[in-house]
């Protein structure tokens, strides 16, 4: 049901674009934007039914991976953000070999989600630190940032699904 909508939204772009005759620069411009925007809807999307999925127990592709090639995979998916805000970023990994079980799909989603925070809710020029170690038969990621300090107070909220901090900005529309 939520597919349908996003489906014809991508077509009703692809249409605008393909109409015979010169297309103006800012409608392309404008569709490749809805298009990404559309990609970011079914990716969430995504996420939703893999978390749903899993609320019942099933954990799609399960899997044992090395937790620091989880960490390099969700570095390289950010690689553009960390050098446009000229981040510099330290993985230290307590062990060699360290590997974890289960959902390969949930597992880069937790990684690219925490790391991505911590490009986003950094400061220009700032820094991240990712330390993976193991305890027994305990993984840890552990990240660090140069950005503000959360209230604590805050924090074990932020382990509530659908929870997050937000200030909230009201800027002016920029067409």
């Amino acid at each position: 049901d939520l597919r349908t909508p996003l489906a014809a939204m991508r077509v009703s772009v692809d249409v605008a674009v393909a109409k015979p005759g010169p297309v103006p620069p800012g409608t392309i411009t404008l569709a490749g934007q809805v298009r990404a925007e559309l990609d970011k809807v079914d990716q969430l999307l995504d996420g939703l039914l893999v978390l749903a999925r899993a609320e019942h127990g099933a954990l799609p592709g399960r899997a044992v991976l090395p937790l620091d090639y989880v960490v390099s995979a969700a570095l390289a998916a950010r690689e553009d953000a960390i050098t446009a805000r000229n981040l510099t970023v330290q993985h230290y990994s307590g062990s060699d070999g360290i590997w974890v079980e289960g959902s390969q799909p949930l597992l880069r989603r937790m990684a690219d989600n925490v790391i991505g925070n911590a490009v986003r809710h950094n400061r220009d020029g700032g820094w991240i630190a990712i330390t993976t170690m193991a305890d027994d038969d305990v993984a840890w990621m552990i990240i660090e940032n140069g950005g503000d300090i959360l209230d604590p107070a805050q924090v074990a909220g932020l382990a509530q699904p659908f929870r997050r901090l937000v200030s909230i900005r009201i800027c002016p529309p920029a067409f």
